[in-house]
């Protein structure tokens, strides 16, 4: 399964019509916010998860750091 986990829900569309492409066998569901117990009780194989960053750091400064 893949989830998406977006509050833009137009985007997490575009990005679930995408991933179709290329995962045609997969189900993908949209959430507009993070629910624990949906994530405790299911198997999620890529998680796209939206966070709030501070201004002055990207995604990518967290990836360095990783």
């Amino acid at each position: 399964m893949i989830l998406i986990v977006d509050d833009e829900i137009i985007f997490a569309e575009k990005l679930k019509k995408e991933l179709i492409k290329y995962y045609q066998n997969e189900n993908i569901i949209i959430m507009s916010e993070f629910d624990y117990d949906f994530f405790d009780k299911n198997d999620i194989d890529i998680l796209f998860l939206d966070i709030e960053l501070s201004s002055n750091e990207s995604g990518i400064d967290i990836a360095r750091r990783c």
